[in-house]
């Protein structure tokens, strides 16, 4: 996390971490009982040294699948949020209202009534 420390000092401004897909080396080898646990050392290992870097850290932006919460490798970063179902964020984390009624709407009627149908 060398390189966190010296982009804040070297700019005077707090650094901002993107990870993409933080679960994908995980879920590759989910069956494989055998590898999963160095796995899951290796990415604590990685993920761990982010919490020593919070005074030169503005956020750490994480995307994936899985809930973060669900995965031990954050067993020592106590302090992230998760803003997957947050209203602020949806346009950026997930789908809007609007972007689910007018790109949905076809599925939407369609369950509507199979549930109608069922009950």
């Amino acid at each position: 996390m060398v390189l966190i420390k010296r982009a804040y000092e070297q700019t005077g401004r707090q650094v901002v971490v993107l990870i993409d897909e933080y679960d994908a080396p995980l879920l590759d080898v989910v069956h494989e009982k055998e590898n999963l646990g160095v796995l899951r050392n290796i990415m604590r290992n990685f993920y761990s040294p982010l919490k020593a870097c919070d005074p030169y850290l503005k956020y750490v932006f994480l995307t994936g699948i899985t809930k973060f919460s669900q995965l031990s490798i954050f067993s020592e970063l106590n302090n992230i949020k998760n803003i997957s179902m947050d209203e602020p964020y949806a346009a950026i984390c997930g789908i809007t209202e609007d972007e689910m009624l007018t790109q949905m709407k076809e599925d939407m009627e369609m369950l509507a009534c199979e549930i109608e149908y069922f009950l």
